[in-house]
């Protein structure tokens, strides 16, 4: 059986849900494996590990028996729970879920390091080396502290993006008086003028754009970064600026809402393959 972890209400979860069914598969759809309805028993040694889950149908599955997993944002149940109390409790789920993630033997689509599972957006500096050594170039960037720096910076048409947040902000001139006091706190992060951003979705070995590029070479890097960092299913931004194609943001949970319901559609049916075939490579 498959497991699809996330919120029914995800189109993401619904489209490969039906991908895997076309497909004959038996798959379930849950929105938090750790926790209720569901019940979980983990048996967790040095050398060996095993589990059960008892689903709300009352369906039981050894991690033996589950033949692949597709991981999307999964939360407990916020309801009835004091804000103190609710912190530490999904502080430990996220963790226990996390650890449980990584002990299946399974595929696991995405089985993510635990920087990016408790940090959820990651500044694109950090992903800096990685895009290189794909031949991808990402944005220039100003991070800092200084007010001339930035105010020369902001002139033509500046973004503000806050390094902890995939928000961005179109500066007026304004707003670089306050970005300038801002700054005798804490870096700001500009970015240079650029074009409408693109989307682009990796699922598997496929990359798919919102608009058509037929750029093969772009392609290939892109898939060649998302198997350098062990991601088979994320987004990225591209953009042209003064320097050319830039890469503009990563997004390691993607939201396929931004694509055509035709494209959504490919992207489930291309998760579903690489579940069955690395699944059937076990």
């Amino acid at each position: 059986m498959f497991l699809l972890l996330g919120d029914p209400s995800d189109p993401c979860c619904s489209a490969v849900h039906d991908a895997l069914h076309m497909r004959n598969h038996d798959v379930q759809m849950i929105s938090y494996p750790l926790a209720h309805p569901q019940r979980t028993s983990w048996w967790l040694e040095t050398d060996r590990t095993q589990s059960q889950l008892l689903l709300a149908d009352g369906t039981r599955l050894s991690n033996t028996e589950i033949e692949g997993v597709l991981v999307r944002d999964t939360w407990i149940d916020t309801h009835g729970w004091q804000a103190d109390d609710l912190l530490y409790m999904q502080a430990e789920a996220q963790a226990a879920l996390l650890g449980w993630l990584w002990s299946l033997e399974c595929p696991v689509i995405n089985r993510y390091p635990a920087d990016i599972w408790n940090r959820r957006h990651i500044p694109l500096p950090l992903w800096g080396p990685a895009l290189r050594r794909c031949g991808l170039a990402p944005i220039k960037q100003l991070i800092s502290t200084d007010a001339e720096d930035l105010a020369a910076f902001g002139i033509d048409s500046a973004t503000y993006a806050p390094l902890t947040d995939p928000a961005r902000y179109q500066l007026t001139p304004e707003a670089i008086t306050g970005l300038a006091k801002l700054g005798q706190y804490t870096p700001v992060c500009l970015l240079p003028a650029f074009s409408q951003p693109l989307h682009g979705c990796v699922a598997g070995d496929a990359v798919i754009w919102q608009e058509p590029l037929n750029n093969p070479e772009l392609d290939r890097a892109v898939a060649d970064f998302a198997r350098q960092i062990g991601l088979p299913f994320l987004e990225i931004e591209i953009a042209t600026t003064a320097a050319g194609l830039e890469v503009i943001d990563v997004l390691p949970f993607p939201d396929i809402r931004r694509f055509s319901t035709e494209q959504q559609q490919a992207i489930a049916g291309h998760l579903a393959d690489t579940l069955v075939a690395e699944g059937s490579l076990r």
